[in-house]
Parts: structure tokens; C-alpha cells; sequence
């Protein structure tokens, strides 16, 4: 295998999340484009702790093949074409979602910004704490309020 073909440049054009893999079409042959069969996507954290993310249909991916053919190989990631970065700012980490909903931390300022176009949910099995100088609650329609626990014996305690 020559070494142009260790590294190559494609389009995604399949996903299958359940084997975490993307088939990549490569324009760079002289056939008119060459499919990958389904190629795992390298990522930060696969045991234990996990990390899920595949690059969506048409992103731009760098692949790197095995020596021993094309068969055996993965996608090392996307990368932004020439001007459509979003952020121009190396101390904010964004992750932002087709539908407008995104997650931005910005290390200088040191705030950390969420934005969800649908509902949000958390969910503790222990406490859930929220410690702030000031907490401001705004809600459209209502706010509820529920605590179920066993009332108190032999003391005294307002319940709200």
C-alpha cells in the first residue's frame, strides 16, 4: 500500500450508532468515489467511562487505513471546512446541536451556558444540591414544588 492511501480524506455517507461506525465515500481515486465499508470512529473514552459522538452525514472526515489494505481502518475525526468555524475563541469549549441547542463554557469567564430547544431533565439518585449567591426561578406557566417524606416524630417542623 502506498502511503497516500494510509491517510485519506472522505465524506461520510452511512452511520450505524448501534457498532459506532460510519461508511465514508473518498472522491480522491480515479473512480468516481469509493466506499468504505463501516469504519470505527475513534473517540476519547470507550471503556468504562464512555464518550458517544458520530460525525454526521456529509461531515469531512480523516481516515487512516492499515498497511495491510483497506479493509482494516478508522476515522480519526471531522474537521471544519475553510470557514465555518463557529467560535473564534480559545478559552470557550462549545458543543452545539443541529435543532439550536447547545452546552458553552467559557474558561476567561469562567460560565458555564446551557441552552435546550425541548425539555431538560436531571436526574439524581442522591442529593441534588444548587448552590448559587443568588437563584432566580422563571417559569412561564407554574412552578411545583414536591417533597415526599415521612413527617417528623417528637420535633418540630414547618413543611412547606
Amino acid at each position: 500500500m502506498e502511503l497516500q492511501e494510509l491517510l485519506r480524506i472522505g465524506t461520510v455517507t452511512a452511520r450505524n450508532a448501534e457498532i459506532m461506525c460510519c461508511k465514508v465515500t473518498f472522491s480522491d481515486t480515479f473512480t468516481n468515489g469509493v466506499t468504505s465499508k463501516d469504519l470505527p470512529v475513534l473517540i476519547t473514552r470507550a471503556h468504562g467511562d464512555t464518550y458517544y459522538d458520530l460525525p454526521d452525514i456529509g461531515s469531512k472526515v480523516l481516515c487512516a487505513f492499515l498497511p495491510n489494505g483497506h479493509e482494516e481502518g478508522f476515522i480519526l475525526g471531522s474537521y471544519y471546512p475553510k470557514g465555518k468555524v463557529s467560535v473564534m475563541n480559545d478559552n470557550i469549549y462549545l458543543h452545539r446541536f443541529n435543532d439550536g441547542t447547545y452546552i458553552e463554557y467559557d474558561r476567561k469567564k469562567h460560565k458555564l451556558t446551557a441552552s435546550c430547544i425541548g425539555d431538560a431533565v436531571i436526574t439524581a439518585k442522591g442529593n441534588l444540591s444548587l448552590l448559587a449567591d443568588n437563584i432566580n426561578l422563571v417559569a412561564k406557566e407554574k412552578i411545583e414544588l414536591q417533597a415526599n417524606h415521612k413527617p417528623r416524630i417528637g420535633g418540630e417542623g414547618k413543611h412547606v
